[in-house]
């Protein structure tokens, strides 16, 4: 996966250009990149350009928890433990409310720690779209939009992946790893975390 700095929209946009030989060759699968924490929100209007690149080379993108800038998850190992799920979960929101999956169809996203704390969540951002809380643009359907989304399948509790899975899609929860990271899986087994929580075979 080549790495986009998204703090730097100019910067990313041109490693989409400077690697795309490589992913129309196969030499590269796609990209990564990190959010949330203190990176750039996922909404800004200048990464249209990425996304557009993204788009026309038909290349994922897989996204990272950045560090969490606050120190009360340094505690117990929450920056990992808690801050994770919360930072992914508040990238994937930039993208939801923030128009980049409606402008860019195309767009594929890949979310980790599977998908953070969105599945729990998107049933509270919607609410806030329908009531027209300050800020929230209107007339969304949120579930809708997440089902554009993947997910891996690192939740760590059978629940969890359930939940995970129920709102993008069976059909869009990938195998993760975290390898040979202590937070993953130490000996990885897609296929039966995922059957044994959502009843399907991973990658069928």
């Amino acid at each position: 996966l080549g790495y986009l700095p998204l703090e730097h929209p100019e910067v990313a946009a041109a490693e989409v250009d400077r690697v795309g030989d490589a992913v129309i060759a196969g030499a590269v699968a796609g990209f990564t990149a990190s959010a949330g924490g203190g990176s750039r929100s996922l909404a800004d209007p200048a990464l249209d350009a990425v996304w557009a690149r993204l788009v026309a080379l038909d290349a994922p993108l897989l996204l990272h928890p950045g560090a969490v800038p606050d120190p009360r998850f340094d505690e117990f190992y929450l920056h990992n433990l808690l801050g994770n799920p919360v930072e992914t979960a508040l990238a994937a929101a930039q993208l939801l409310l923030g128009g980049a999956l409606e402008r860019f169809p195309g767009l594929r996203v890949g979310l980790v720690h599977g998908g953070g704390a969105l599945p729990a969540l998107i049933g509270r951002l919607q609410h806030g779209v329908d009531t027209a809380r300050p800020g929230v643009p209107q007339g969304l359907d949120l579930r809708a939009l997440a089902r554009r989304l993947w997910v891996d399948d690192l939740a760590h509790d059978d629940a969890a992946l359930a939940l995970a899975a129920a709102l993008v899609g069976e059909d869009h929860v990938l195998e993760g790893s975290d390898w040979p990271f202590p937070m993953g899986r130490l000996r990885p087994d897609a296929g039966r975390a995922v059957r044994g929580a959502c009843g399907f075979v991973a990658g069928a």
